[in-house]
């Protein structure tokens, strides 16, 4: 149904690490509330068939339903942090700058998207 659809955003972003990684990370928000939020999360790791890949795609999975139960700031809380061997400078339009893997990455994503959309909402409300 199209009265179903929220408003999202994909966007592309790169790690520079020992080698170059592209992730997918797509939010979709909803903008009926006094606070807007993020309501669902993805993550898609661009190198297909890989274990990366499916590791992302079930913690993404996870992500949108703890998005339902527990504020974005603590749902990027328990990712953020989290070290693995795809690490390094970032390439992002949130801003970010560098992750210690691809779960550091998505909490540092989600965080800045969150933060963005509140500030873009406070900003048309003056």
């Amino acid at each position: 149904m199209v009265g179903d659809r929220r408003d999202s955003e994909t966007n592309k972003v790169v790690v520079y690490g020992a080698q170059k990684s592209s992730l997918y990370f797509t939010f979709s928000f909803d903008l009926s509330g006094a606070q807007p939020r993020i309501q669902e999360a993805f993550c898609s790791v661009e190198k297909t068939g890989s274990d990366e890949r499916a590791y992302m795609d079930i913690i993404a999975r996870l992500v949108s339903r703890l998005l339902h139960y527990l504020s974005v700031e603590e749902v990027a809380s328990l990712l953020e942090g989290v070290v693995t061997s795809i690490r390094g400078p970032v390439k992002s339009p949130s801003g970010v700058k560098f992750c210690f893997g691809y779960p550091d990455l998505f909490g540092r994503e989600l965080r800045a998207r969150q933060e963005e959309l509140c500030a873009l909402v406070a900003s048309s409300q003056e």
